[in-house]
């Protein structure tokens, strides 16, 4: 009976002193892995449980102070870029006004050198201040303040319109587009954003595709059962450790036989941005020398009334 007794008073003890304090820390860790950080800090025991859960205390409340530096920091960021951008665009709009007058001949006749020199300074006007609008859509998008108007639309309309806009620049570098598989679906999103990936994706394609290469806009249906749409080009390709690079601001894949392309470095992490905003994921395949295959997903769609069941393909 004292053994029990004393067991018993032994296995008490432990729960109290050890077996619980160690519980609570753990669940404490648990949640702030795991973002929440309601609980409120206790004084700890003077033990060496009391020092780690101490220890613990310090470390959570270091990181807590750092959060809060580091919103404070985005948000004076983003309204600089805000306000920057605003009031950047403004004289450049002016001057892109400016130099169109002048390209048109309001002011008299401009020779030949003249006219030269108009179109390139009004045509880095443009190429500016697609730059501004770039930052500032990726900041708003950073911020949570870029509302979606997500409707219902027809994917092979928007696809439609998206070559139609390419077109010009598919006849300068005399590249074939091609596209399959969007008859019949619907989705649901934001258009002119989704528009706006894949005229990244594709525009992107056309620029790293050699001569009388095509471009292939593929449209299907993954293992689950997420919508697939996918531009396949006939480039160079990435390399495999470049290809996480590409969707981070202001890179692009470069190397010796594969040199710079004229662009500012937004395109991919806008586009991975608004993918992610419909709650889709963006990616590539590809090997040096075999061409690339962007892709991104959208998980809200339907089929219409006329269209048979979606074919199943693994990307």
């Amino acid at each position: 009976g004292s053994a029990l007794v004393f067991l018993l008073t032994l296995f008490v003890y432990l729960q109290r002193s050890t077996i619980s304090p160690i519980k609570d820390l753990t669940n404490r860790m648990v949640d702030f892995l795991n973002q929440r950080y309601t609980y409120k800090f206790s004084v700890p025991t003077q033990n060496e449980i009391g020092r780690l859960h101490g220890t613990f205390n310090s470390l959570a409340q270091t990181v807590l102070s750092n959060m809060e530096e580091l919103k404070a920091l985005d948000k004076a960021k983003s309204e600089f870029l805000s306000i920057a951008s605003h009031e950047l665009r403004t004289p450049l709009t002016s001057i892109k006004g400016s130099l169109s007058l002048l390209n048109t001949g309001v002011t008299g006749e401009l020779n030949e050198a003249a006219k030269n020199l108009v179109t390139i300074a009004e045509t880095e006007t443009d190429r500016l201040i697609r730059l501004i609008n770039d930052i500032l859509d990726l900041a708003k998008i950073e911020a949570r303040r870029f509302p979606l108007k997500n409707e219902w639309f027809d994917l092979q309309t928007m696809i439609d319109d998206t070559c139609k806009g390419l077109s010009g620049i598919c006849e300068t570098a005399q590249v074939h587009l091609q596209q399959q598989g969007a008859e019949h679906i619907s989705v649901y999103g934001d258009k002119d954003r989704i528009h706006q990936v894949l005229t990244n994706l594709m525009s992107n394609a056309i620029k790293y595709s050699p001569t009388n290469a095509t471009v292939l806009v593929n449209v299907f249906f993954n293992e689950n059962e997420a919508l697939v749409i996918e531009v396949k080009d006939q480039g160079k390709g990435i390399a495999p450790e470049d290809q996480e690079l590409i969707f981070q601001q202001f890179r692009q894949a470069t190397s010796p036989s594969n040199p710079l392309v004229k662009g500012n470095g937004l395109g991919l992490a806008i586009s991975k941005a608004l993918v992610e905003e419909h709650n889709g994921e963006i990616g590539v395949r590809s090997a040096p020398d075999q061409g690339s295959t962007f892709y991104f997903t959208l998980p809200e769609w339907k089929l219409t009334q006329t269209a048979s069941a979606p074919t199943k393909q693994v990307a």
